[in-house]
């Protein structure tokens, strides 16, 4: 992936956690944050963000309500979600270092024994 990839990709991963932002506020704001509170994805607004609703129903952010279709946010699990996001973001970063740093040492070795 050249410098032009890498920019696509990030502007993506942006685009995807400011969908992630809109719709924890969208809940947070209705507020939908307990099972008597759910509601709907539709009822907010959300109907285009269905990857990222799907995202968070899987990691049990959002909750299915006391009515059918309906949600509601789990703080608890947002946060456990976020710090497991950080850990693989650290993760990711430590692993590119690690390559990039193997890479100098292989080539500062291939140049010397020339």
């Amino acid at each position: 992936m050249g410098a032009g990839g890498g920019a696509v990709a990030a502007a993506v991963a942006a685009a995807h956690q400011r969908r992630i932002h809109d719709i924890l506020d969208a809940y947070r704001t209705a507020p939908a944050t307990s099972s008597e509170r759910a509601r709907a994805p539709e009822e907010l607004q959300l109907t285009a963000h269905k990857h990222e609703l799907r995202e968070l129903l899987k990691a049990n952010v959002l909750v299915p309500g006391a009515q059918p279709g309906t949600y509601y946010l789990d703080e608890r699990s947002y946060i456990t979600y976020r710090n497991r996001l950080q850990q693989r973001s650290a993760i990711v970063i430590l692993v590119v270092v690690a390559l990039v740093i193997a890479l100098l040492i292989y080539v500062s070795y291939m140049k010397g024994n020339r």
